[in-house]
């Protein structure tokens, strides 16, 4: 019996030490056969245009035709020019902000076929054309004394058309920051005419009652009136007059929404596919009002894309990975109204996890 034990006491170190020599660990054998995938690469920036009517627009020397067009630009800025026969040319400098993905809408304007004589335009009404109201969905006036005395320019007719001029400001603001941006344009002519007594610019809007609004003119800044459904100012010539929203950003905050998702890996190039969203979401804003315009020419037109990120594998089998897209709410106060902007900054994509391939067979492209 003391020979048996023996024996089974050798074989039992012997197994031991076969145990021993072949322990491999699961991290181990996870760093051997694991696919082992480059950073995700995003997309560039991309610059949407928008337009009223059908345009040949240019971005950075390259030019599309249509309503909409998107861009690839290179670095941080773009010059946009927008031309359409019979309209009047626009031009815009873009710089983005946080945010990859920028969109704009460029109105076009005609010049209108409503114009009265001097003579006739005293102590009377002067608007701007069926087209251009149904285009812009502004009606405009220029209300001009009876007893007015006009000084250069004299023969010229009187006219007026409105557009939303196209702008974009500074995307990464701060608390305690003053943001100044036109909201309204009227272009009155003929310019340069000059007023003995103030005509008085009137535009429909909406949201405009409780904000402070200036009527801009280069250099010259008037106060403006602004009602629930118009804004209006007094000015002493013609010219290209923009009417201002002022707003202080009084409350700013950081948060980051977050999408999880997988695919299959190849050997080599693979894509992940994403929502981007852009622009921004306004609570206390109405469409197409004055603050509505005030924060499209800030942050840029509301919407989303669907983007792309490059990684390349080693081996087959699939990946866990998170999408952040970093958002700010900004509060403003313009007069005595508020209005709150939740605007979607940068997004970065990043690989959380791999698994390797164990059905045996190799797997198709990931997605």
């Amino acid at each position: 019996m003391r020979k048996i034990n023996f024996l089974f006491g050798v074989l039992a170190v012997a197994a031991t030490g076969l145990l021993s020599s072949c322990d491999w660990s699961d991290s181990e054998i996870d760093a051997e056969v694991k696919p082992e995938v480059s950073t995700p690469s995003l997309d560039g920036n991309s610059l949407v245009v928008n337009t009223n009517v059908p345009a040949s627009i240019t971005v950075n020397g390259e030019t599309k035709a249509g309503q909409n067009a998107t861009f690839a630009v290179s670095g941080d800025a773009a010059e946009v020019k927008v031309t359409a026969a019979g309209y009047t040319e626009q031009t815009v400098n873009v710089k983005f902000g946080e945010n990859s993905m920028l969109s704009i809408d460029v109105q076009l304007v005609k010049e209108s076929t409503n114009k009265v004589a001097q003579s006739v335009a005293k102590g009377t009404t002067v608007t701007n054309d069926t087209e251009n109201q149904n285009s812009t969905s502004i009606d405009a006036s220029i209300v001009v004394p009876e007893d007015v005395v006009i000084s250069e320019n004299t023969t010229d007719e009187f006219s007026v058309v409105a557009y939303t001029p196209a702008e974009t400001g500074e995307q990464n603001v701060n608390v305690g920051s003053d943001v100044e941006l036109p909201v309204l344009a009227l272009s009155c002519t003929p310019s340069g005419a000059k007023f003995s007594s103030p005509v008085t610019l009137t535009a429909s809007t909406k949201d405009a009652e409780g904000c402070e609004v200036v009527c801009v003119n280069g250099d010259e800044s008037v106060t403006a009136t602004a009602t629930a459904n118009s804004v209006s100012a007094e000015v002493d010539h013609f010219s290209v007059w923009n009417f201002v929203l002022k707003a202080e950003v009084v409350k700013m905050d950081e948060s980051v929404e977050v999408k999880t998702g997988s695919i299959l890996l190849a050997v080599g190039k693979n894509t992940i596919t994403y929502t981007q969203k852009y622009g921004f979401e306004a609570t206390g804003a109405q469409n197409g009002g004055l603050i509505s315009n005030f924060l499209v020419n800030q942050f840029g037109k509301a919407g989303s894309i669907t983007k792309s990120a490059e990684i390349t594998s080693d081996k087959v089998g699939s990946a866990d990975y998170t999408v952040k897209q970093a958002v700010k709410t900004y509060t403003f106060k313009s007069g005595n109204k508020t209005f709150t902007a939740k605007v979607y900054g940068t997004v970065t994509v990043t690989i959380d996890s791999t698994t390797p391939d164990t059905s045996g067979h190799s797997g198709g492209a990931g997605k």
